[in-house]
């Protein structure tokens, strides 16, 4: 009877329980380094996500400071598209002015002619 119970002092029997010792050691090991590594990898990708937000609002603050600049140009640019378009007009009434003096200039030389 008691032989039915007891484990057989074989060779083998304690060989393939220290292997298999080892191999839960190791499948152990394995398992924590992959925790490791897990847990290493979502803390990288956490600080990817923050530097991502952050790059997105300095995106936004330079589009807001472009957007800014443009509405700047568009005004300059009607600003000094109305001085041109005034000194054009300036210089044209000047040039009318100034046809204007030499006709009468003219009309008088051809009336002291006469």
């Amino acid at each position: 009877d008691e032989e039915e119970w007891s484990i057989p002092d074989d060779e083998g029997y304690a060989e393939a329980y220290q292997m298999l010792q080892e191999e839960t050691i190791l499948l152990r090991e394995e398992l924590a380094t992959e925790v490791v590594l897990k847990t290493e990898s979502r803390e990288r990708e956490a600080r990817a996500v923050e530097q991502i937000a952050l790059l997105e609002e300095k995106v936004q603050g330079l589009q807001e400071k472009v957007e800014e600049k443009e509405r700047e140009c568009a005004v300059k640019d009607s600003d000094f598209e109305r001085l041109r378009s005034s000194r054009e007009e300036k210089m044209g009434l000047k040039q009318k002015q100034m046809i204007m003096e030499e006709r009468v200039k003219l009309e008088e030389e051809a009336e002291a002619f006469r």
